[in-house]
């Protein structure tokens, strides 16, 4: 009896605290890239008593210069508690609770302007105790220094035995020109190892310096491991697609977040295009392992495996989302989407697409010492591309005939030999980018959700003139991206397709849209615009969404990164809006959701240097709370009187045998 009371008063204690803290490790909520919750407190039926809960303003020299996309992360303190971090424009990181939004601690020992930064990633050492000094450890990439600094999750202090006092140098050898790499997203760690891969100023020589992940022990720093993917001789199979050999190529960098599978031990990361972006006459072939989606060994950098969804890349189409890993019927797949608004489920084990996939054709080139592959890789079934992969006339919109006329007289004016045909390579004419390199999906990527399978796509339908020049020639009045591609035979410039005049685009509307995508049995669901521009038709959407969407398992959609300002709250069943609040400004950055001692937040990283935390004032779990308490206090009133009961039993039967 006395053994039956402990198991249910232990049970009953270790599912409270259970139930308590789901916390937000990372900056797409965990390693594996998903941007989901398991959260359900804050749902479609309370979210519209969600009000402010806490706020914080950063230091004013937290916000000075940079720019940043920091995601805020919460995680165990290693000390029996949480605390929310994050890192600010200014090389800094702050740590706060997680409940009220105070402050905790700040680290700014290295304090400069960061390349936006966006954010921080997160380590449990399985080897110290709890209270041990950097048992929960937060990292952080210190952009043009190409640093790596580990902090102790609780207190903020360096972590002494990681490096040379708390800091690794992440390069082995100089860029080419100095500050031409910078560290923008975080590193990642799998069971002991993070690695970290710089971005790159692409797209200004030829010869750009090549993109690299280093990779290192979480604990000490000790150097593991460098893998390039321009590939050298030794790499006999990627070595034979670039034709003319690699030692004049560059590029290839990791820009996008990596994602971390501690089950297959394995890094997936996705790769940028080789340099110059837009022209590739002198790196004929197909360029691997540019253009992929890359699967390592954490322990070793050994390639698993490879899938290029972009061959030869001219258009800059590299891939700036993060990889999500998830379970399709009972199989774990990685989903993948790309600029050109396509959604890749591979194979974790294979790498490749589950559904297959098909080579089309594309427009050859005919500009002048050029190289284009002959086919490109298409997802099947076809609603796995989530735009149009034609651009016609008949999609040039204006709101009366004046701004019609502009807008088509601009196109016929500029459009070479293809009419907007996705791969279309670049001309001296002129020609149509679609879509444009800003997206399809960009570095916001998709949230997965494992246990509908369901993804939620923020898709940019927003179209690029493009137009190479001849050295000497001058750049049209139209131009607005100017890039040299010094050591290459041509000039570049771009500008996107819209009316000066009125600052609309001058394609149909929507310009941006929300799909929900059912990827077990591919189709798309329902689409919708997400946001609008303050002054226009709400349907028309926005320009460019930024940041991206999360799901809860409430199905409740939340985004913002919409030039109305607002955080979207839509039911994941019909993309309907349930909720918004308005922020100052527009926030470039994805929301993100934890629950600490019982209460779920949302919270939202305002760049310009406040930090939001909403809350239900009264939480529907609540009424959970009290009965489960009731559950608890019957329990020991259970045990107390079996106690009483088993005493007594005992007294009676020592009176008899006395």
């Amino acid at each position: 009896m006395y053994l039956l009371g402990f198991v249910l008063i232990f049970w009953y204690l270790e599912e409270t605290v259970s139930q308590s803290n789901v916390y937000w490790s990372a900056i797409a909520g965990s390693q594996d890239g998903t941007r989901y919750s398991p959260l359900e407190d804050i749902n479609l039926q309370n979210i519209k008593s969600l009000s402010l809960a806490w706020r914080y303003t950063m230091p004013a020299d937290s916000i000075k210069s940079g720019q940043t996309s920091a995601v805020p992360i919460v995680v165990d303190d290693g000390n029996g508690g949480s605390v929310l971090v994050y890192s600010t424009p200014m090389n800094q990181v702050i740590g706060l609770n997680p409940t009220n939004g105070q402050l905790k601690w700040i680290w700014s020992e290295m304090k400069m302007p960061l390349i936006n930064n966006r954010g921080l990633s997160h380590w449990i050492n399985p080897a110290l105790e709890n209270g041990d000094m950097c048992k929960s450890t937060v990292y952080l990439g210190t952009g043009i220094e190409m640093k790596i600094v580990a902090l102790d999750a609780d207190t903020g202090k360096l972590c002494p035995q990681f490096g040379i006092n708390g800091t690794i140098q992440v390069n082995d050898t100089a860029p080419l020109v100095a500050e031409e790499w910078y560290l923008k997203s975080p590193p990642v760690v799998v069971n002991g190892v993070i690695a970290a891969s710089p971005a790159i100023r692409d797209n200004w020589r030829r010869n750009m310096t090549s993109g690299a992940t280093w990779a290192f022990d979480a604990a000490t720093g000790a150097r593991l491991w460098k893998w390039s993917a321009i590939p050298t001789p030794d790499d006999t199979f990627a070595y034979s697609t670039w034709l003319n050999g690699t030692e004049s190529s560059g590029g290839g960098n990791t820009w996008a977040t990596m994602t971390g599978d501690e089950k297959t031990n394995s890094i997936l990361l996705t790769v940028g295009s080789a340099s110059p972006d837009f022209y590739g006459g002198e790196r004929p072939g197909d360029n691997l392992y540019t253009g992929c989606i890359v699967n390592l060994d954490a322990s070793t950098g050994k390639i698993k495996w490879h899938f290029q969804t972009v061959r030869h890349d001219i258009w800059d189409y590299d891939g700036g989302a993060q990889p999500a890993i998830t379970n399709i019927n009972g199989q774990r797949v990685v989903v993948f989407a790309t600029k050109t608004a396509m959604l890749w489920i591979l194979d974790i084990e294979t790498g490749q697409p589950i559904y297959g996939y098909e080579n089309r054709s594309v427009p050859e080139t005919f500009l002048p010492g050029e190289w284009t592959s002959k086919t490109q890789p298409f997802p099947i079934p076809t609603d796995l591309i989530l735009s149009s992969t034609q651009f016609t006339e008949s999609d040039i919109w204006g709101r009366n005939e004046t701004e019609l006329g502009y807008c088509l007289n601009f196109y016929r004016n500029l459009t070479g030999h293809q009419e907007g045909r996705i791969y279309t390579p670049i001309s001296l004419n002129g020609t149509v980018l679609n879509p444009g390199y800003g997206g399809g999906v960009n570095y916001d990527g998709c949230a997965v959700d494992p246990t509908q399978g369901v993804a939620v796509c923020s898709i940019n339908h927003v179209i690029h003139f493009v137009k190479m020049y001849l050295p000497g020639t001058p750049f049209d009045s139209w131009c607005s991206v100017k890039k040299p591609q010094e050591f290459s035979p041509y000039t570049y410039c771009d500008t996107v397709f819209m009316n000066p005049s009125t600052g609309l685009l001058c394609v149909k509307p929507p310009w941006t849209t929300l799909m929900m995508i059912n990827i077990s049995n591919p189709k798309v669901m329902w689409s919708r615009p997400i946001g609008y521009i303050p002054g226009l038709n709400e349907t028309w959407g926005v320009y460019y969404q930024r940041g991206g969407a999360i799901m809860t398992k409430s199905r409740l959609i939340l985004i913002t990164g919409t030039d109305d300002s607002n955080l979207w709250a839509i039911d994941l069943s019909n993309g309907d809006t349930v909720w918004k609040y308005q922020f100052p400004k527009q926030y470039l950055i994805s929301p993100m959701t934890y629950r600490v001692d019982n209460r779920q937040y949302i919270v939202i990283n305002g760049d310009a240097g406040t930090i939001y935390g909403f809350a239900i004032e009264t939480p529907d779990n609540s009424i959970w709370w009290i009965g489960f308490t009731a559950v608890g206090a019957v329990l020991l009133v259970i045990v107390v009187t079996a106690v009483v009961i088993e005493r007594r039993r005992h007294h009676l039967q020592y009176l008899e045998i006395k």
